[in-house]
C-alpha cells in the first residue's frame, strides 16, 4: 500500500476523509502513506476548519503538489525522458518522468484563508501560529505581507 500503486488509492480516501470531516484518518494518511495534494484538498480543509489536518501537513513535509507531467515540446534539457512513444503520424514523441513539484508555502496558505473564510479568518491564522513548526520559511514576513 505504501508503494506508487497505493498512491491514488490511498489520495482517493484523503479526499473521502476530508469530505466527511474525519481528520484523524486524513492525519493518518498524511503520515504514514504516499499521497498526492492538491490545493482543492488545502481549500476544502481551510474551510470546514480541519486544521489538525493541515498541521499534519505541515509538519510532515507533505505540503507540496506533484504537477502535471509537461508536453514533449516544453521538456528542458536537464529533464529525464526517453523517446518510446509515438504519436498518431508515426513520429517519437517524448515523454518526461521528471517530477515536478510546486511546494505550498504559509503565504500561500494565509491568502488562502483570507480568500475563502474573510469572516472567521483570526481563529484560523491563531492556531496556525500556534503549530510550533521550524521552517525555513519566514512565518513573520508571510504574516505581514497578508496583513
Amino acid at each position: 500500500m505504501k508503494s506508487k500503486v497505493g498512491s491514488p488509492f490511498c489520495t482517493n480516501v484523503l479526499r473521502i476523509a476530508l469530505n466527511f470531516k474525519e481528520v484523524s484518518i486524513a492525519s493518518v494518511l498524511v503520515y504514514d502513506y504516499a499521497v498526492c495534494l492538491d490545493e482543492k484538498m488545502i481549500v476544502r480543509a481551510i474551510k470546514t476548519n480541519q486544521m489538525q489536518f493541515i498541521y499534519c501537513t505541515w509538519a510532515f513535509n507533505k505540503n507540496y503538489e506533484r504537477l502535471m507531467n509537461q508536453r514533449s515540446d516544453e521538456i528542458s534539457d536537464d529533464s529525464e525522458f526517453e523517446k518510446d512513444e509515438e504519436d498518431s503520424d508515426g513520429n517519437s514523441k517524448a515523454i518526461d518522468y521528471s517530477a515536478k513539484y510546486r511546494t505550498f508555502t504559509f503565504d500561500m496558505l494565509f491568502k488562502l484563508i483570507l480568500q475563502f473564510c474573510p469572516d472567521s479568518y483570526l481563529p484560523k491564522i491563531r492556531t496556525i501560529a500556534g503549530f510550533g513548526i521550524f521552517t525555513s520559511e519566514n512565518f513573520l514576513m508571510s504574516l505581514l505581507i497578508n496583513r
